[in-house]
């Protein structure tokens, strides 16, 4: 998946056309805070598109998905080492048949974010277990997405 600029990923993650520019917003916003990495130099300028990988296609995409909550930027820095690991785990860390799977949407992986109630801090974790998920849900309100879902959705040809 090569090419990958802010419109491309804009237009793979926005639900419709006219969400695409609000889609290239929050991404260059959130590339500007370091929530979505970038190939090469981070920063475009005249005649420079930022270009991205299929990593920040995905981490693009669950944010997008996140964005649906409004949650700031300083909950999604919170976040960020988990998103990171995540990735890891799809598209490093994993056996190739597993991130493929995953991609085509037949591996089941959910990324859950919760609140404490009392501390107002944000906690979030992957797994592909359901008894964890499950439990999760349980203990306290959640954000649950489906990682498999977005990653077939985005990265469809």
């Amino acid at each position: 998946m090569n090419d990958l600029t802010l419109s491309k990923i804009s237009e793979r993650i926005a639900s419709g056309k006219d969400n695409i520019e609000l889609a290239k917003n929050r991404i260059w916003h959130w590339t500007n805070h370091n929530l979505i990495p970038t190939e090469g130099d981070s920063s475009s300028g005249r005649g420079r598109h930022r270009q991205y990988s299929t990593r920040g296609l995905l981490i693009a995409a669950i944010l997008w998905e996140l964005s649906r909550f409004d949650l700031p930027v300083g909950v999604l820095k919170q976040i960020k080492p988990t998103l990171d690991n995540l990735m890891d785990f799809v598209l490093e860390n994993i056996e190739p048949e597993i991130t493929s799977e995953i991609l085509k949407g037949r591996y089941l992986m959910w990324f859950v974010i919760t609140c404490d109630d009392e501390t107002d801090k944000y906690d979030c974790i992957y797994t592909d277990k359901e008894k964890v998920l499950k439990q999760k849900m349980e203990d306290a309100i959640a954000i649950i997405l489906n990682i498999e879902k977005i990653a077939k959705r985005v990265t469809r040809p």
